[in-house]
């Protein structure tokens, strides 16, 4: 089966009874302002295995996609030449709704859904370490927090933050958040998160600061909250909540500049919105114009945003599209 729950958020929030080949369509009609900034581009199409709810990365010029829905498969993508090379596949047990950071240029990964025969459960708390340049995976600290997925995770300089998450059958969700030392190759915990959702929030990092939100929480169908994590304070502060007239949980996003441009909810109709972390507003730019889509993955390299792979919003394939935005 191609996965066991998904959160879809409507006038009555589906939690375990969501399943594979139901409908989660778009709530609002849009009508497109216009004039949006920016545009897409369909540039390739994948011609490997699709997947959904992959971690995405970007070390150097060259963006990693690992695991995923039922895989475990990990693919480079070089822009320059829109070609795709396939690395050494993740060790882990989890390989969909993993959590995930980039710190000195390798990347950090752990946590997530796939069935552990030790524990007999499908939540993990393993985590690895993959070197681009060795094309090798090694293993690291286990995440101390109780087995999860579907936790936020980001990187700020040379310490990588995991927080949140849920159990399968949601009888317990977290709002714990752990920092991970790389030198040290340790664990401690810092500041809980405070919003709302406690799933498949949005994480990027914007100079030296950490942005969560717009996740998924069964008891709130409407999440909009939005924060800032300092780690040097070790705290957080709520900023701007997002201004679309529809809940954009597990949503997907990438980072040009100071920027953050966000869409892709299961909830969402193709509109993309910006949140400026300098001026905290958010605006919308040019919708996306492919067919509606989630769990996709996605990266921005040298001032462009990439988004590809995801599964139809009937949950009933994947697409091997590759998307690109020119703000």
């Amino acid at each position: 089966m191609k996965r066991i729950i998904y959160l879809a958020i409507s006038a009555v929030i589906c939690f375990s009874s969501c399943q594979k080949g139901q409908k989660i369509a778009p709530k609002t009609t849009d009508t497109v302002p216009v004039n949006l900034p920016g545009s897409w581009y369909q540039i390739a199409t994948f011609t490997g295995t699709s997947t959904a709810s992959a971690l995405s990365f970007v070390v150097g010029n060259k963006a990693y996609i690992v695991a995923g829905e039922m895989q475990k498969m990990v693919w480079q993508y070089d822009p320059s030449t829109s070609g795709w090379t396939q690395k050494a596949s993740y060790p882990g047990i989890g390989y969909q709704y993993l959590a995930g950071f980039v710190l000195n240029n390798k990347i950090y990964v752990g946590t997530g859904w796939g069935y552990n025969a030790v524990t007999n459960t499908v939540e993990n708390n393993d985590f690895y370490q993959y070197d681009p340049i060795a094309d090798a995976w090694t293993r690291v600290a286990d995440f101390p927090g109780h087995p999860r997925y579907g936790a936020f995770s980001f990187g700020i300089n040379n310490y990588g933050y995991v927080g949140a998450g849920t159990l399968y059958n949601g009888t317990q969700v977290y709002w714990d958040v752990w920092q991970f030392d790389a030198d040290a190759n340790s664990w401690k915990q810092v500041a809980d998160y405070p919003g709302v959702g406690h799933m498949f929030d949005l994480a990027v990092t914007i100079a030296g600061k950490g942005y969560v939100g717009l996740g998924n929480n069964w008891l709130y169908p409407t999440i909009k909250d939005f924060w800032q994590y300092d780690p040097v304070a070790d705290s957080w502060t709520s900023k701007a909540s997002f201004a679309g007239n529809f809940q954009l949980g597990d949503a997907a996003g990438f980072v040009i500049g100071n920027d953050i441009y966000v869409g892709f909810g299961p909830l969402s109709p193709q509109q993309i919105w910006k949140y400026s972390a300098t001026g905290d507003q958010w605006s919308r730019v040019a919708n996306f114009p492919g067919s509606a889509r989630v769990e996709v993955a996605s990266f921005s390299i040298k001032n462009i945003g990439y988004i590809g792979f995801g599964t139809h919003t009937t949950l009933d394939g994947s697409y091997n599209e590759i998307w690109q935005f020119k703000p």
